[in-house]
């Protein structure tokens, strides 16, 4: 739940499209009935979650190079490359400030998800993502930063993005994995995006997205 305004929630579960960015299923909306049942996940937030010991030993712990900012969305897309999916349990709540100590568009905030952005694409089966995704990871992280221009972070977001590209290289997992996999995983959470937002109302992030990227299904 988001602190200081207990009846919305800071997000429930992580979802991430073809195209590289994620949606923190929830955020901003007021809880109600869509978000009053468990459900299975592929991704969970590190704001309020357990985890057996054993995972960590099996998939390794989260990335720190990215330092901050969708590194439990690459750990939980990491455990599903590897079978492992998570529980939503919606009595288990926690109260989040989020972005509390530098603020949501804070120039810092915005170069580290800019760049953890390319990063999550580089430690992920990047040739397969790149030539089959290329005009879904085109329009979601452009779209990102036509975002970013709005709240006046737009050189943030080009500096982020530029790091990114930098250290593609030296982030990369060469580990190698399962094309397939990755495949029905992205196409199940987009799916599951765009069924959200139809069911609590579009963002305008995920109309664009939709619109310009298409969908194979749904």
């Amino acid at each position: 739940m988001q602190a200081g305004r207990e009846e919305y929630l800071d997000g429930s579960f992580d979802l991430l499209c073809r195209g590289g960015t994620a949606w923190r299923a929830g955020k901003g909306r007021r809880y109600g009935s869509v978000w009053e049942e468990p459900r299975r996940a592929w991704s969970v937030p590190m704001t309020a979650a357990l985890f057996r010991t054993e995972l960590f030993r099996r998939v390794g712990g989260l990335e720190e190079s990215f330092e901050s900012y969708l590194e439990d969305v690459e750990f939980g897309l990491r455990c599903a490359v590897h079978g492992y999916r998570g529980l939503y349990v919606p009595e288990a709540a926690a109260v989040h400030a989020g972005s509390a100590t530098l603020g949501p568009w804070h120039a810092e905030t915005t170069r580290r998800i800019a760049r953890n952005q390319v990063w999550l694409i580089a430690r992920h089966q990047p040739e397969f993502w790149l030539g089959r995704y290329r005009r879904q990871v085109w329009t979601a992280q452009l779209l990102w930063g036509l975002v970013a221009l709005r709240h006046g972070a737009f050189l943030a977001w080009l500096r982020g993005k530029w790091e990114g590209i930098r250290g593609f290289r030296a982030v990369r997992d060469g580990s190698g994995g399962d094309g397939a996999a990755l495949d029905a995983i992205l196409e199940d959470q987009e799916q599951l995006i765009l069924e959200l937002q139809r069911e609590t109302g579009f963002d305008a992030y995920w109309r664009w997205y939709f619109r310009l990227a298409g969908r194979r299904r749904g």
